[in-house]
């Protein structure tokens, strides 16, 4: 097998040819490990994505008042950055909102169950075969002929 030439303009790094088939699973387990460290996160519950609008607003807050004087800015990439701190607000004010809402339906979950303890066995069956029927009736209609939701 021919080895394909680095016609790269950065000059390569001389790496190790180590003959990953000739180590163990553990050996290759630690490599993996120390590669995932050094590799940017890939899945969306690694991320605290509140947190990271929030960096992201007081970076470009801060780019706001570092240009806001500066002569040599144009003035359309003054509004662009005016424009994403517009748009960060906005994420940050959904964000909210969808927090707040999630946070009012577990409340509203824990009264329910809470309740549910205060009524006999047979209410409780009929209740929740009502509701099991009505989250499916739900779930088959979530979306309207103009793909909306009916509930919304």
């Amino acid at each position: 097998m021919t080895e394909l030439k680095d016609y790269s303009l950065v000059p390569a790094k001389k790496l190790d040819k180590t003959d990953l088939k000739a180590l163990t699973t553990s050996e290759l387990l630690a490599l993996r490990d120390q590669i995932d460290m050094l590799l940017p996160k890939t899945s969306i519950k690694d991320f605290n994505l509140e947190q990271e609008l929030i960096l992201q607003f007081y970076a470009v807050k801060e780019l706001m008042s570092e240009i806001a004087t500066d002569d040599g800015t144009p003035t359309n990439q003054k509004a662009q950055v005016m424009n994403t701190a517009k748009g960060l607000l906005a994420d940050l004010t959904k964000l909210q909102g969808t927090i707040y809402n999630a946070e009012q339906f577990r409340l509203m979950e824990s009264a329910l169950a809470k309740a549910l303890k205060s009524v006999d066995k047979v209410a409780q069956d009929a209740f929740f075969h009502n509701y099991g029927k009505a989250a499916e009736d739900m779930a088959g209609s979530r979306t309207d002929d103009a793909g909306q939701n009916p509930i919304s």
